[in-house]
């Protein structure tokens, strides 16, 4: 019960903290400039990925 109690109240302040982060974000990454960057990152990330699991299987 102990156990099960905690985790939730820990979750529930983690959830809080990334929600109230992620607001305060949503304003800057609203910038052309900064979504063209975030976009070229991820798709970097994808390729990488997608090369990772290429080399893996082969």
């Amino acid at each position: 019960m102990i156990l099960g109690i905690t985790t939730v109240t820990i979750d529930s302040i983690v959830m809080l903290g990334y929600t109230s982060l992620a607001s305060q974000m949503g304003r800057y990454i609203r910038s052309d400039r900064v979504m063209g960057r975030i976009n070229k990152l991820f798709g970097s990330m994808f390729v990488g990925c997608g090369a990772l699991l290429a080399a893996a299987k082969s």
